[in-house]
């Protein structure tokens, strides 16, 4: 059953919980920024209206997987440190501080079960719509997992980003050996999918020879030619910027160990790294637009200062 809108009351007279948050912050800034009612929209289907038991809000458990992808927590450390920070519990719509953890852990392994892959991938495709900028060619790089480490993940992934942003517009597992070059088709639909339109041109490695075309987007490959232009030569040089994506993606967001359960939660977890990867891309501006504006407002009591003092001063040897 749905659960029942949250009222929006006070802490005090004058002032609520958001008020005594610094909204430079980047949670904070991106708990503004997050569609949520593009959330709430697409997953209200998977409740019934009347029937069972008042769920946990949409918003709420949402946001705790987000916080999870971004800050690499387990389920246990996630509700617990969602019970003692404030920003976190901004990000779930809350309007005053819970001292109490919001749910069990078996209730976000349900919520994700609930929603399945599916609602993932709006979760990527949320954290793409964040990053979006208004100038973003239609240039795209794939990369899959490495062979010479056969158990690195488990099974093959391909990532795909924008090469003029660095954002990951693509993210899939697959759980069968297949050649790189079948897997060109179930990667552009998701690409498809996630951003509403075709890539035009697609950079990839040696790997997937074998398929040049696919509907309207062209597969490059690196071969030798003498009459390459210089533009062509930079953007097959700049695929290279992918293996530091991979490298950040296993090592900070979970994707060189998986910890959910099944096939599905394999295909989950690739998801769940793109998207918190992209987030936390987006935050990284938001967090130094903030420290600019504490160094700036410290040069100005600084200078002021010393325009009071400086006059009084006297100097000695």
């Amino acid at each position: 059953m749905l659960s029942n809108k949250k009222q929006s009351p006070q802490i005090g007279l004058f002032n609520g919980l958001a008020d005594q948050l610094d909204q430079k912050h980047p949670l904070y800034q991106l708990a503004n920024r997050v569609n949520w009612s593009f959330f709430e929209n697409a997953f209200k289907k998977h409740y019934h209206e009347k029937m069972g038991a008042p769920a946990k809000p949409i918003r709420l458990m949402v946001s705790l997987l987000i916080i999870k992808s971004l800050r690499n927590l387990s389920d246990e450390n996630l509700i617990e440190q969602w019970a003692e920070n404030i920003y976190c519990q901004y990000i779930g719509g809350e309007q005053h501080f819970q001292p109490s953890i919001p749910c069990v852990p078996t209730e976000l392994v349900a919520f994700r079960q609930r929603i399945g892959e599916p609602g993932v991938e709006l979760i990527l495709q949320e954290s793409i719509r964040i990053n979006k900028a208004p100038k973003d060619n239609n240039d795209s790089d794939i990369v899959k997992g490495k062979e010479h480490k056969k158990f690195e993940f488990g099974s093959k992934v391909s990532i795909t980003i924008s090469q003029s942003t660095g954002i990951i517009m693509g993210a899939i597992n697959f759980t069968q050996t297949l050649y790189d070059s079948k897997t060109i088709p179930e990667v552009l639909e998701q690409f498809e999918r996630l951003n509403g339109r075709q890539a035009k041109d697609t950079f990839a490695d040696r790997r997937y020879r074998g398929i040049k075309q696919y509907k309207g987007t062209t597969i490059h490959m690196p071969v030798p030619d003498k009459n390459i232009t210089k533009a062509k030569r930079k953007k097959h040089s700049r695929r290279a910027a992918i293996e530091s994506v991979t490298g950040h993606l296993q090592q900070d967001y979970r994707l060189c160990r998986n910890y959910l359960k099944g096939i599905i939660g394999d295909n989950m977890n690739v998801i769940f790294s793109a998207a918190g990867m992209n987030f936390k891309r987006a935050m990284i501006p938001w967090r130094t637009e903030a420290i600019r504006c504490w160094l700036l407002i410290c040069k100005y009591i600084v200078a002021a200062n010393w325009n009071f003092f400086a006059p009084n001063l006297k100097l000695t040897f």
